[in-house]
């Protein structure tokens, strides 16, 4: 058995070397999704802090503008 090991150790070498190589491939791919996934929820959350900001910078305005009228009158 080792002769014949011995005999196809270049062949033995180049599969050893693919599946690593498919291997890398695949947890690259894997930490790819990850990434994406993550991205996609730091985008959600920065939305919709972007959304209470406005909320409440419209609502402030619409304070002073009220404030403003009653100033007004």
């Amino acid at each position: 058995m080792p002769l014949l090991l011995w005999k196809y150790k270049t062949w033995i070498a180049i599969a050893v070397f693919f599946v690593l190589y498919v291997g890398q491939i695949a947890y690259t791919n894997h930490l790819s999704g990850k990434l994406r996934k993550a991205n996609q929820q730091c985008t959600a959350k920065i939305q919709e802090i972007e959304q209470k900001h406005l909320k409440a910078l419209a609502e402030k305005q619409n304070l002073i503008n009220q404030v403003s009228a009653d100033y007004e009158t």
